[in-house]
């Protein structure tokens, strides 16, 4: 698989030579730059990125990023990228989730629980992995996890801290939703402060890729060093 170079406009003219089937860079917009064409929306208002380019990010405070329908299997094999900078922890909050009809607990998701963000791939204990939150650029932490059927092998900067036999659902279109304003998955009900509530964090680069990456590729995505050219 082919690696994309560090500038952000050689990644968006060279998107259809790798395996990306999703790519959102939110430089201003949320648009997907790979072939499948998912564009999104949102309702927040972008952000400077890891290296303090304005417009570079999402940061969410009260609202949420949706995309459209990005076809591929949550249980075949598969590489998911992304940037987070967390700016508070809410006990229960989604942080990215990946649904099939917006099906509840039983979708793969970056959930808040006890000041720690973890994997799960559903509401059991034993289905879900555990994300050491090591700031690596500006307070930005790379998080990427491939996935071979079941066994899932977690990235953290670039590092690889644990590989895991998940059981992931079969699907055939995702929706790819950032923040956790509006989900309604999330209501408990006589729960005073319900976990619909947003998250607080800020997102980018978010990146999947139908084929599951090599960790000289991993090491790339990962480093925080900053693009080749000023021009976004």
């Amino acid at each position: 698989m082919t690696i994309l170079s560090c500038s952000k406009e050689e990644q968006t003219e060279n998107v259809e030579e790798s395996n990306l089937i999703a790519h959102f860079n939110f430089d201003g917009n949320v648009l997907d730059h790979s072939q499948t064409g998912a564009h999104g929306f949102t309702n927040q208002q972008p952000s400077s990125d890891r290296f303090g380019t304005p417009n570079s990010s999402l940061k969410f405070s009260n609202g949420y990023f949706r995309s459209g329908n990005i076809p591929f299997n949550l249980r075949g094999q598969y590489t998911f990228s992304m940037w987070m900078k967390m700016n508070g922890y809410d006990e229960g909050q989604a942080v990215m989730e990946l649904t099939e009809n917006r099906q509840c607990n039983s979708n793969p998701q970056f959930w808040i629980h006890q000041s720690s963000v973890y994997l799960a791939t559903s509401s059991q204990s034993q289905n879900r992995m555990r994300i050491p939150q090591t700031p690596s650029c500006n307070g930005w932490t790379h998080i990427l996890y491939t996935v071979n059927e079941t066994i899932t092998k977690l990235y953290i900067n670039g590092i690889l801290v644990e590989t895991k036999s998940l059981n992931w659902p079969s699907t055939q279109n995702i929706e790819l939703t950032l923040g956790n304003a509006g989900n309604s998955c999330f209501v408990r009900p006589m729960v005073q402060n319900p976990y619909k509530q947003p998250s607080r964090v800020m997102i980018d680069e978010v990146r999947i890729y139908s084929g599951i990456l090599s960790q000289s590729e991993i090491t790339l995505l990962s480093s925080c060093q900053p693009p080749k050219s000023n021009v976004k």
